[in-house]
């Protein structure tokens, strides 16, 4: 990784990562690490670990349905300027997120977003009848719908409609919707305090272990160790 750039990973990109002081990672999700504050000895972490400004963001329907991939984009001297300040104003503060500071981060990334090429964004041509159903899908979560429902909403035969969908999004529908719900459950474990039960139940899926089942086999890992932080 080029310490000057700026690495941009849609979601559901499958990627493996390698550290040369210290670990490797093969498959699933693998995250590990803690917040740096000012009094931390950064030349001293450094020799272990990787030194990083991580932002998760999202921009909501259909920017969340782009196709997976790495995007790295070399960052202006004026994008890295930024991004010290909001680095060095973390390492203060790092629980309260002043209104200026997410101006600044917005500012970035809408920047750097109109920077990428258009294979960043091909699902912005998607098929309206499409985008009319992931919009759907994106505001009923919590619903399991077959393809005749959503074929009834793109106003198409059942047939026509899962075609389609395929030929648009490279999967199924139901693999779709599968990684959605997921990918929401993720969002859930991170912001609120519900429980892996509670969470199953908010995406509606019939049980747990239904769940955790579905959970593993998108992300790698179990939802317990995802809800614990410890995914290494």
């Amino acid at each position: 990784m080029d310490p000057k750039s700026i690495y941009i990973i849609s979601p559901f990109t499958s990627f493996s990562t390698r550290f040369s002081l210290n670990h490797s990672f093969d498959q699933g999700v693998n995250v590990y690490g803690r917040s740096i504050t000012a009094s931390d000895n950064e030349d001293l972490i450094s020799k272990s670990a990787l030194l990083h400004l991580f932002v998760h963001f999202n921009l909501g329907v259909p920017f969340d349905n782009v196709y997976p991939g790495v995007f790295p984009i070399k960052a202006s001297d004026d994008q890295l300027k930024k991004l010290n300040y909001l680095t060095e104003k973390l390492k203060l503060e790092n629980t309260k997120f002043y209104a200026t500071y997410t101006l600044k981060l917005q500012s970035i990334i809408n920047d750097i977003l109109s920077n990428i090429g258009p294979e960043l964004f091909e699902t912005l041509n998607v098929d309206f009848r499409i985008l009319d159903v992931i919009r759907y899908i994106e505001n009923h979560l919590q619903e399991n719908p077959t393809n005749s429902d959503m074929a009834d909403i793109a106003n198409m035969a059942t047939n026509s409609f899962s075609r389609l969908f395929r030929q648009k999004m490279n999967t199924t529908l139901h693999k779709f919707i599968m990684k959605r719900k997921i990918a929401h459950s993720c969002e859930l474990f991170l912001h609120t305090n519900k429980s892996i039960q509670e969470v199953a139940f908010t995406m509606g899926f019939s049980d747990r272990y239904h769940f955790s089942r579905v959970f593993k086999l998108i992300t790698g890992t179990t939802p317990a160790v995802y809800k614990s932080g410890k995914f290494s």
